[in-house]
């Protein structure tokens, strides 16, 4: 038996089958005498990488429309600067160009600190050569989420984007301005050079079927009517899914036979057990509305009139749900099955937090589980944050008040750990003046609690970030925290008469109890 073409998990290549539709349509955007730079966009596990691959490889052995192409995958070692993004650019392009043109590619250096003005000199000349280069951009997402990237990052991709040499395609879940972190990358023109319509990756279309099942027409193998309906109802149209019957028929299939519905439904239960992991993945990557509406389509077809127009494209266009008449119904059999598993805990959870009068009705409950889970914490700070949560009803004010003895044990077990002899030593004075991050003189830790947060603050360099760390124990994060409940201690004591919600509490209390792990994590065992 030949080898099995059917890839699910694991390192090997993926040959991409069926998207002739998309391909054509990506195709036409890169090749017109104008090209786009184009975004392409969909769901995990949807299949963008295997799709972007192909439109790399097929470029590069094309050799007409571009004289080279590079795949880049932004999702693993993924640069966390700007100079870091732009020398592992480097290295792609150099890589790439080096079988075509190496004159040209030995001429950049990626480390070198003239790169940024090495580049747009290696384009021009590309351009000046009628040569063209593709570069596809995958799991941009990642690079997205840094915040240390700036804009001037983005501001110089735009410059190159606008030589004629260089065409992008990028590959994310979602449009690229909607992903970005930073207000100021947001602004970046960078992203107004992308084709306004994202090209979107979602299931297979009935055209596509024909040439996923190729493999087995070349063994002699057909599926009847009723076997090719329920390997499309089994998936959903999601190509990871299809994959995963496809090739568990695959072994198991003699060559020259008929694949029946019972062959595809005996093969489809082994594989709910098998990749049991990549449902978990499609599952988790559902919002919490999402899986509710799958819950219930698991049961019965709902209303197109009960699901929010955007949660009923959702779940049309990853396959799990499709229309038929005023209704929607479940169109995927391996997520019905994986939802009606999952239908006690999703709704133990609307059941409890479903609507605001349930999740004030429940959620101490939660904050004094989530307060007991706390291995190693301090008794006495354990305690006081018990009392706030205790005091959240009925009136939310009286949990605030216990804030202030909640911050008074965290100040008194972080000195006990960073200066038990409440002493500063004078090397971090005198740092910390160099540095303009402190100008008193005294030694003595100060009986003031919001001063006590500042030093803390210096300490884990968190006020200005221009000292080097002192804290041996206590954290950035961790010093942030202990700023807040100390304010919210000093808010509890002088509320002015003003309302305090029972929201609000509770986010006072959840953020008493993080500060609690992280002590019990980070300060040494009293």
């Amino acid at each position: 038996m030949t080898a099995n073409p059917y890839r699910v998990l694991g390192t090997e290549p993926v040959i991409l089958r069926g998207r002739q539709k998309l391909l054509e349509q990506l195709t036409r955007q890169l090749v017109k005498p104008t090209p786009d730079h184009v975004q392409v966009v969909g769901p995990k596990l949807i299949g963008k990488t295997v799709f972007l691959k192909h439109v790399v490889d097929r470029f590069q052995s094309e050799g007409k429309s571009y004289n080279t192409a590079i795949y880049w995958d932004l999702g693993h070692q993924t640069p966390s600067s700007d100079n870091q993004f732009l020398c592992r650019f480097a290295e792609e392009l150099k890589s790439a160009l080096m079988p075509v043109t190496p004159e040209v590619a030995n001429e950049i250096e990626p480390g070198s600190e003239d790169i940024w003005d090495i580049l747009p000199e290696v384009l021009e000349f590309l351009e000046d050569e009628g040569q063209r280069l593709l570069a596809v951009l995958d799991g941009f997402d990642r690079v997205l989420g840094m915040t240390s990237i700036t804009r001037n990052l983005w501001d110089y991709l735009r410059s190159l984007a606008e030589k004629r040499s260089l065409s992008l395609v990028t590959g994310s879940r979602r449009p690229l301005r909607e992903i970005c972190k930073t207000e100021a990358s947001q602004t970046s023109d960078f992203w107004n050079i992308f084709n306004p319509t994202p090209l979107k990756v979602s299931i297979f279309e009935e055209r596509d079927w024909p040439e996923l099942l190729s493999p087995f027409e070349q063994r002699g193998i057909s599926f009847d009517s009723s076997g090719q309906k329920e390997l499309i109802n089994w998936s959903g149209g999601v190509p990871i899914l299809a994959a995963a019957i496809c090739s568990g028929l695959w072994s198991q299939v003699a060559s020259g036979a008929t694949v029946s519905k019972q062959q595809v439904d005996a093969t489809a239960k082994q594989v709910l057990d098998r990749y049991r992991t990549i449902l978990d993945e499609l599952w988790d990557d559902c919002s919490m509305e999402v899986q509710s509406d799958l819950i219930d389509l698991a049961k019965q077809d709902l209303p197109l009139s009960q699901i929010p127009p955007d949660r009923c494209k959702v779940l049309e266009e990853r396959g799990y749900g499709s229309r038929s008449g005023s209704k929607l119904r479940t169109s995927c059999r391996f997520i019905q099955e994986y939802a009606d598993q999952q239908g006690s805990q999703v709704n133990d959870l609307r059941r409890l937090f479903g609507n605001i009068q349930s999740y004030k009705k429940n959620v101490r409950s939660l904050l004094e589980l989530r307060l007991a889970q706390i291995q190693n914490a301090d008794p006495e700070l354990q305690r006081r944050i018990g009392r706030a949560i205790e005091d959240l009803h009925p009136e939310p004010k009286d949990a605030i008040i216990w804030f202030r003895q909640i911050a008074d044990r965290v100040l008194e077990l972080i000195w006990n750990a960073e200066v038990p002899d409440r002493q500063i030593p004078s090397d971090w004075i005198e740092q910390w003046k160099q540095d303009n991050e402190w100008k008193q003189d005294q030694s003595s830790l100060p009986g003031s609690r919001g001063i006590q947060c500042e030093i803390l603050r210096v300490m884990t360099n968190t006020r200005k970030g221009n000292t080097n760390i002192c804290a041996r124990f206590v954290s950035k994060s961790t010093a942030i925290l202990v700023s807040h409940i100390q304010t919210v201690g000093d808010f509890g004591q002088h509320t002015d008469g003003q309302k305090v919600s029972l929201e609000v509490a509770i986010a006072f209390c959840l953020s008493a109890i993080e500060l609690c792990d992280r002590l019990a994590r980070e300060l040494p065992c009293r």
